[in-house]
């Protein structure tokens, strides 16, 4: 059960990231909705979520821990915020 529970996180964790789904892809854009200057600001921000909260694989494959999951979700979310604070934002593109 505890891996079903896993998969079942890891899945919808991948596909909120819209990695795991190939109907639509995700793209970090600036206010004039370009990508111009995302780059280096997404190294900022990652760089300060990595040093706030170090992203790290989990110690079993299969099985990751609660507080893994935990360290995981505060990493993405300071490294969004950092993004939301920098005036960018997500745009969504559907495909067929």
């Amino acid at each position: 059960m505890k891996i079903i529970i896993s998969i079942l996180i890891i899945f919808l964790l991948s596909a909120s990231a819209g990695k795991a789904c190939p109907h639509f892809t995700q793209q970090w854009v600036n206010p004039q909705g370009t990508n111009a200057g995302v780059k280096t600001i997404s190294f900022m921000c990652l760089s300060e979520a990595s040093s706030k909260a170090p992203k790290f694989f989990c110690k079993e494959v299969m099985a990751c821990s609660w507080t893994e999951y935990v360290q995981i979700a505060k990493h993405t979310s300071i490294y969004e915020s950092c993004m939301y604070q920098n005036s960018l934002r997500k745009l969504v593109i559907m495909g067929n």
